[in-house]
Parts: C-alpha cells; sequence; structure tokens
C-alpha cells in the first residue's frame, strides 16, 4: 500500500520544514490559507490540481485532520472527480466552540463564525467514517453532526516514542535544575500557552503556597518557586521525568470537557500523577479508573495527604499505563483497523 502526504503550506519556508522533517514519506504540497470564504475557494483549487496530478481510484483512503480541511478536501475532491471521496474526517475538538470562546473577537471571528457554521452544518456529515479523541467529542459529533454509532471511531491523542520514564534521566535533570531529591517539583508543560489551559493561574496559586514548578513555557515567570523554561520538543520527555507532578487545570465548558489533552497522554507516559480538576471528562475516567492522580476544586487549598499519596504512586506503573493507553503502537493500530474499515465501506 502507498502511502502519501498532502500537505497545506503558505509558504516555502513552511515548505522547507517538512521536508526536513521526513525522509520516507511521499510529500506533495498545495497552498492553503486562513479560513475564510475566498481563502477557501483558493485553497480548493489548489488541492483540486494537485489531485488531478495523483494516481487516485475509487479504492484510495483520504485520512483528513479537522472538520475544516476535510470539508475543503471533499469539495475540491467532489469538484475534480465527481463523485465523493472516501473520506476519513479526524475530528480533534469542538473547533467552532473554540474559535468563539477563545479567539479575539470582532468583526472577522464573526465572519469566520458565520461561515465555519454554514460549511459545518452542510459538509461535516458527507464524511464515510469519522475519528474523534474521546467519548465525550464522540456524543458531541453525534448530536451535531447526526452521525451513527457505526460511523465514529475512538483514538486519543498520541504520546510520542519519546515519552518514557527513567529513573537515571530523572536524577541527571533534577541536578541540571538544581531540586534536591527530597523537594516536591510540579511541571505544567505547554507549547502553545492557550488561554484554556490557565498557565498563569496555575503557577501562581502552587507557587504562593511554596511549592516549586517547572513552567515550560514560552512565557518567563520571576517567581523565586518557578522555573521557567522552554526547550525543543523532543527535549521535553526528560523535563517531565524530572518532575514529580503534572498539573492539567482547565476551565469548564464543552471546548475542554471533549478534549484529549496531549499533555496528558504524555504526563503519564513520563510516570507522572497528574492533579486536575474536573472539566476534561477522559482525563476524570482515567485518574478514577487507574488511580493515576486526583481531582480537585481548588489548588489554592491543595490537601498534604492527597499530593502525599500521588508521591507514593509507582512512576513505572503510571508510564505502563500511558504507554497502554496513548502510545504510537496503541492508536496506530486503531487508526490501521480504521482504515481496513473504510476500505469495506460501500
Amino acid at each position: 500500500m502507498e502511502i502519501t502526504l498532502l500537505v497545506g503550506i503558505r509558504n516555502d519556508e513552511e515548505k522547507e520544514k517538512v521536508i526536513n522533517l521526513n525522509t520516507t514519506i511521499n510529500l506533495h504540497f498545495f497552498k492553503t490559507s486562513a479560513q475564510y470564504p475566498i481563502s477557501n475557494l483558493l485553497m480548493q483549487k489548489s488541492l483540486g490540481n494537485l489531485l488531478r496530478k495523483l494516481h487516485i481510484t475509487d479504492k484510495t483512503l483520504f485520512h483528513v485532520r479537522g472538520e475544516y480541511m476535510g470539508i475543503i478536501f471533499y469539495k475540491a475532491f467532489k469538484n475534480a472527480f465527481g463523485y465523493d471521496p472516501n473520506l476519513f474526517m479526524d475530528i480533534r475538538g469542538a473547533s467552532y466552540e473554540e474559535i468563539a470562546g477563545y479567539l479575539k473577537q470582532g468583526i472577522l471571528t464573526k465572519i469566520k463564525l458565520h461561515y465555519l457554521k454554514s460549511l459545518f452544518e452542510k459538509y461535516v456529515s458527507k464524511a464515510k467514517l469519522v475519528n474523534v479523541v474521546s467519548e465525550e467529542l464522540k456524543h458531541y459529533a453525534m448530536t451535531k453532526y447526526g452521525f451513527s454509532d457505526q460511523n465514529i471511531v475512538i483514538n486519543h491523542c498520541i504520546a510520542g516514542d519519546g515519552f518514557f520514564w527513567d529513573e537515571t534521566i530523572r536524577e541527571n535533570i533534577r541536578r541540571k535544575l538544581k531540586v534536591a531529591a527530597s523537594e516536591i517539583l510540579f511541571v505544567f508543560s505547554s507549547s502553545t500557552g492557550g488561554k484554556w489551559q490557565n498557565g498563569d493561574e496555575i503557577a501562581m496559586a502552587l507557587a504562593r503556597q511554596g511549592y516549586k514548578i517547572l513552567m515550560l513555557t514560552k512565557k518567563s515567570y520571576s517567581h523565586e518557586n518557578i522555573i521557567s523554561m522552554f526547550v525543543p520538543y523532543n527535549e521535553v520527555p526528560n523535563y517531565l521525568m524530572a518532575a514529580d507532578i503534572g498539573i492539567i487545570i482547565r476551565d469548564k465548558d464543552i471546548v475542554n470537557k471533549v478534549s484529549s489533552p496531549i499533555k496528558f497522554s504524555e504526563y503519564l507516559s513520563c510516570g507522572l500523577p497528574v492533579i486536575a480538576n474536573d472539566s476534561v471528562t477522559l482525563i476524570s475516567d482515567v485518574l478514577k479508573k487507574y488511580n493515576c492522580g486526583a481531582i480537585v476544586d481548588d489548588l489554592e487549598q491543595l490537601d498534604q495527604n492527597i499530593i502525599n499519596r500521588l508521591l507514593s504512586m509507582d512512576k513505572a506503573r503510571i508510564a505502563n499505563i500511558g504507554k497502554q493507553l496513548f502510545s504510537i503502537e496503541t492508536i496506530g493500530d486503531g487508526y490501521i483497523k480504521t482504515y481496513d474499515r473504510l476500505a469495506s465501506v460501500k
């Protein structure tokens, strides 16, 4: 079976970055742009021109990430070939509500939301199969888009192969950070610093109580109990291993309720017990089922008994749970089964 990756890029610099990441998969590029009506038409045209150059048959499967790009792809394919593609649409979250709730509101955002609402209502259901990242997102997709249970599969967000537990790495990084073996070190990791992740609130709530927290973000903090760092992605696992407890505190809204945070997958895979609030259903369910963390209402009043319980947990056991639920092998196997299933859909 031949695998080809169709990559949307805005400029030659983005194209070079993608080429440098990969040496094994066939790459084809098309021009992408912002989510507005005119740019939509330009992107459809670029993608349609690319599709016409490829060797496509009625057996070809298409796995497209996100509702918006899935719709662009569907329309480009239908215009180019006159029939519906074997489309597997990968829905990663409540994207419309994320824009409405977290993007700066203005006339352009209102235009975008109006446009996306119309597109989603008309075209998302054109997918033959849909992937979602959580049970809650499955319910959301069934309710919002009318998919049946047979049309939806669940594959959570992956933790890469580099995320694992190693005692030696932990000790080396703690020495580098000058954190004593007896000190408790929390960690919060975010590459985007999205508002829904509440990084500032988490950092200050723990620091004010005398706890040390490692903030793996682009933002720098001046508090004596906060270690601010932003490291290359391949080094992130080393710093997660150095910590004792991972923190995820999210807003209680539909965007977070249906999500599968990548950081949660990565925390567990590195052996970290997790403290979270009851905002992400997937996290709450995993912490309760596998006894690998704690659910709290307020970081300002952390219970020392809870912390002591988490510190006593076996990190190797937690890392194994992470691998069992979120590894490339586990999620990859789920996707391969989905491709087989899509190939049999008439």
